[in-house]
């Protein structure tokens, strides 16, 4: 589990990237419009599809790792594609917004499809008893390196693609990205998978699918997250961890002339909310 939460603050420095500012405002950089910023927020959603199946894949496989691996690989490794561009195709600078949607609509989808083996794989390594108080603990060393990509992001981008319209820093955040995000992948194959664990293996596609609505509890929380998830997508934000959506850091940028440094600063205080809170959750 020490190498879990290694991988996982590697897998922070792509969260902070995909899911904070340097995606939005590289789009701003790009002068796209309000519709093709509103398509890119979409492909997260829309990718959420793939999860039904690759869970159904994820039970039928005798080992979740290797599918996991090398789904996971080249959902990370689509990430170069904004750090690439600006290098190896610059006179399609036209079409680099198109690409860029494209390639992390293709990574959204693969990353979606990777989580159910991952989730299954850890939920059969740590028993009941000890997986509150490690998640909360992980989650909290988690949001500490959330901190210093946040500002290491918003350093790069100030110093090196500064209001001259340059693309150096996205280049070198966009890679930083995708190669720690693989990193998060490859030292994360160490860590051990049990034998996985089958739940009603008889049972048709159907009956899986319907016994989780048994549960009345079950039904009121998926209720309870989908108020909550249409609550958050109306000001901008897109994700569970309380990281600013796309049009939130926009708007920073163009309303209030705010810097890459100062519009980091949200994922900053939503990263400290957690470290803080944290020693209560686990103790509750």
């Amino acid at each position: 589990m020490r190498l879990n939460v290694v991988a996982g603050v590697c897998g922070m420095f792509w969260v902070a990237a995909s899911f904070g500012m340097p995606l939005p405002l590289l789009m701003e950089r790009l002068k796209v419009s309000g519709f093709e910023l509103g398509i890119l927020a979409a492909t997260r959603q829309l990718a959420m599809l793939a999860q039904l199946p690759a869970a159904f894949l994820a039970e039928w496989l005798p080992g979740r790792k290797p599918f996991w691996a090398a789904v996971a690989l080249v959902h990370r490794a689509l990430w170069l594609v904004p750090a690439l561009l600006p290098w190896v195709w610059r006179e399609g600078r036209g079409y680099w917004a198109l690409s860029i949607i494209i390639a992390l609509g293709m990574s959204e989808m693969l990353g979606t499809a990777s989580t159910a083996a991952w989730q299954s794989w850890m939920a059969d390594l740590l028993p009941p008893a000890r997986a509150g108080r490690f998640w909360g603990a992980r989650q909290r060393v988690l949001s500490t390196a959330l901190i210093v990509a946040a500002l290491s992001y918003g350093w790069a981008l100030d110093v090196f693609s500064g209001e001259d319209g340059a693309f150096l820093g996205f280049t070198i955040v966009f890679a930083m990205t995708a190669v720690l995000g693989m990193a998060d992948i490859v030292v994360h194959w160490f860590v051990h998978e049990p034998v996985p664990h089958r739940s009603a293996p008889e049972a048709t596609v159907w009956q899986r699918v319907k016994a989780p609505l048994r549960s009345r509890d079950f039904v009121w929380l998926t209720l309870a997250m989908g108020v909550w998830a249409a609550a958050l997508a109306l000001p901008g934000y897109s994700n569970s961890q309380g990281l600013p959506g796309f049009f939130c850091v926009v708007y920073l940028k163009e309303g209030f002339g705010a810097n890459y440094s100062q519009a980091s600063w949200i994922v900053i205080a939503s990263a400290v909310g957690t470290v803080l809170a944290a020693p209560r959750l686990l103790f509750a």
